[in-house]
């Protein structure tokens, strides 16, 4: 039988995967408010069945393409000390002002579409949680999600597909693993720029700490989701211009080496 993985086999398997953690998810999420229904910290035990259903996703896709967890997280097109010295301070100058403008847009976009009351407050739950809550949002979901997406299923992908095609379909099931409208559009851009560090340096562990630092911004500077007021023009053209200019600095940084 023949091993070669045709494109179309890749992504179903990647679609497959997916699916599986989603509904593991949820079967564990319902055993554990079933078996015990006076639960009141119902973000926490959201998050730890993400976590727990990202870990057994993980494990069976590395079991399956016979992958080894420590040459996927030491992997690297680039050495450290140039990831440190150009690479990360450059995607931060890229990364923090976008996440100002972009939170911007959204609450502008999203003041003309039917509000999930459901999901804001879920949102907000998270930013304003506990302790659990934030080591689980900043520290463990980062370097899951990083492995699983920019590790696995990226890599996959640009085995077989081109890296335009590659990074697009990758983003796009970064951004429905969500599960709702409000955080599609932006895992789908973040998962964008995180998946193009990825193919240039293959560096796992800048996107990881990367999304742990986007991670703990945004609980940061956002109280209340979709409900603080939108800065003035002048700021959000102001941390647009920043972002470009980041973006032109690691088109040049990737150019030189």
């Amino acid at each position: 039988m023949s091993d070669i993985k045709t494109p179309s086999f890749i992504f179903f398997q990647a679609l497959v995967a997916l699916l599986a953690l989603v509904a593991f998810q949820q079967m564990l999420g319902s055993f554990l408010l079933t078996w015990n229904n006076d639960i009141v910290d119902r973000t926490s035990i959201g998050l730890w069945t993400s976590i727990s259903s990202q870990i057994v996703v993980i494990v069976i896709m590395l079991r399956v393409n016979h992958w080894q967890l420590a040459e996927i997280m030491t992997l690297s097109k680039s050495p450290s000390p140039t990831i440190l010295k150009y690479y990360l301070p450059i995607s931060l100058i890229v990364l923090l002002p976008t996440l100002w403008w972009l939170q911007d847009l959204f609450r502008f976009v999203f003041q003309f579409i039917p509000q999930d009351i459901k999901t804001i407050q879920t949102l907000n739950s998270i930013l304003s949680g506990n302790w659990i809550t934030l080591v689980s949002v900043i520290l463990i979901i980062p370097v899951l999600e990083e492995l699983l997406f920019r590790g696995l299923i990226l890599r996959s992908f640009l085995t077989t597909y081109s890296p335009q095609t590659a990074i697009i379909l990758s983003s796009i099931l970064f951004g429905a693993i969500h599960l709702n409208l409000y955080q599609f559009f932006p895992a789908f851009l973040v998962g964008l720029f995180f998946g193009w560090l990825f193919h240039k340096t293959r560096a796992l562990w800048l996107c990881a700490l990367l999304h742990s630092i986007h991670n703990a911004t945004i609980i940061i500077v956002s109280e209340h989701v979709l409900l603080q007021p939108i800065y003035s023009l002048e700021i959000n053209l102001l941390t647009l211009c920043i972002s470009l200019l980041g973006i032109y600095l690691l088109f040049k940084a990737f150019y030189r080496s």
